[in-house]
């Protein structure tokens, strides 16, 4: 049996991702620089999550480097997690921009003979440390009445963590070339979000105030593609996933 390699392995999906593995007896280990001395990985797959978040340009050299020595090293199979935000136009913000440069220079670097691309929406599930909109909500209702957010209007597509790594699971027996868009199949607004929160939360005298108004165009994905050619399908609503998160924090 391949082993599987995981870059990231410490991080939100990266340790989400090993335990399932593990659960279903494959062999898992964390993909280190060190390893890259190693010559040859031609029976071992390799999922690759541990991209900095930073993307200034010293980084985005060092992550493209990083791949086209991954590449270099031969597995069997390559799983890289991007984003649907590498979708989005006209983007202002000079983080966000770099982030989806470096996510489309990303896929681009890796062969596509004998790689799955899984365009993710927005990730969410127990554990996640990074500040994020959902934990952003659940902080502020824990400390005020008063809830201020930007561009409620702005449609939102959340995942549970457990779909995605059900996901990968299948890429991973599978071993499908090409690029999936990934999607919960159900967006809802900022304000819809605070509302189910405040709902779940049973709070009553909460007031909702908008800062600032920026819409963001939704994009359009081709999840069918997805669906039909790894039999997956989202099993995780975004109230259930609600209700496990805020169980949680309790």
């Amino acid at each position: 049996m391949s082993t599987i390699y995981i870059t990231g392995l410490r991080g939100f999906i990266g340790t989400n991702l090993a335990l399932k593995l593990k659960k279903k007896k494959f062999k898992v280990k964390e993909f280190k620089p060190s390893l890259l001395k190693e010559k040859n990985f031609s029976k071992d797959i390799l999922v690759h999550l541990g991209q900095s978040s930073n993307s200034n340009s010293i980084h985005k050299k060092d992550d493209l480097k990083f791949i086209k020595k991954l590449k270099e090293k031969n597995f069997l199979h390559y799983v890289y997690i991007s984003s649907i935000k590498v979708y989005e136009k006209n983007i202002l913000n000079k983080n966000i921009k770099n982030y989806i440069h470096l996510k489309k220079q990303s896929e681009k670097s890796f062969d596509f003979n004998k790689t799955t691309i899984l365009r993710c929406c927005n990730v969410y599930g127990i554990g996640q440390k990074k500040p994020t909109l959902l934990s952003t909500i659940i902080n502020q209702l824990q400390k005020k009445e008063k809830l201020y957010l930007d561009n409620f209007s702005n449609m939102i597509d959340y995942l549970w963590i457990g779909d995605l790594t059900d996901l990968i699971l299948k890429t991973i027996k599978l071993k499908k070339n090409g690029i999936f868009d990934l999607s919960s199949q159900k967006k809802y607004s900022v304000k819809q979000i605070c509302k189910k929160i405040i709902k779940l939360k049973k709070l009553s005298k909460i007031k909702l105030y908008e800062k600032k108004i920026n819409i963001t165009k939704p994009v359009k994905l081709n999840y069918s593609k997805t669906i039909n050619e790894f039999s997956w399908i989202p099993k995780t609503s975004l109230d259930k996933g609600l209700k496990k998160l805020l169980n949680e924090k309790k």
